[in-house]
């Protein structure tokens, strides 16, 4: 696990090397060296899709395709952030959002054109300044419920 107890910016690493992959460059020694991870790597002429894992664990997914008349398009698949993972449910649009169910259903949004995130649960919406924050908010909240379950 890195030291943010989130794999966001090894599922950004896997983006830009699965886009790598269909334009005839391979950094993927550089990821596992840089991460500690295993890579999984499923690609043909104009699709790519990269699995990060630590052991059997899956850590962080990204996937490229190359679309008709050569346009590229690139995006996570899914992160890992302490025992959740949260898989892409919009690329449309400017926002971003990826969705985790723990104890709670979180939604993760990011806002475009910006740093801020916004982390929805059923309760409420919360405005973040950063991935970071947005992240520890969950990964705290999650272990709070847990808890809050063993105890009760």
């Amino acid at each position: 696990m890195t030291n943010n107890n989130h794999h966001f910016d090894l599922a950004s690493a896997l983006v830009d090397e699965a886009a790598g992959h269909l334009i005839g460059r391979d950094d993927a020694d550089t990821i596992r060296q840089a991460f500690g991870v295993e890579l999984e790597i499923f690609s043909d002429t104009d699709y790519c899709s990269i699995e990060a894992r630590e052991g059997q664990t899956l850590l962080a997914a990204a996937t490229a395709v190359m679309r008709p008349g050569g346009t590229l398009k690139a995006s996570i698949d899914m992160f890992r952030a302490g025992d959740l993972m949260f898989w892409a449910t919009q690329h449309q649009g400017a926002d971003v959002m990826f969705w985790a169910k723990g104890r709670e259903h979180y939604n993760l949004t990011a806002k475009a054109g910006s740093d801020a995130w916004v982390v929805s649960t059923f309760s409420s919406d919360t405005p973040f300044d950063s991935l970071q924050a947005a992240l520890a908010f969950v990964v705290a909240h999650e272990a709070a419920a847990v808890w809050n379950e063993v105890v009760a």
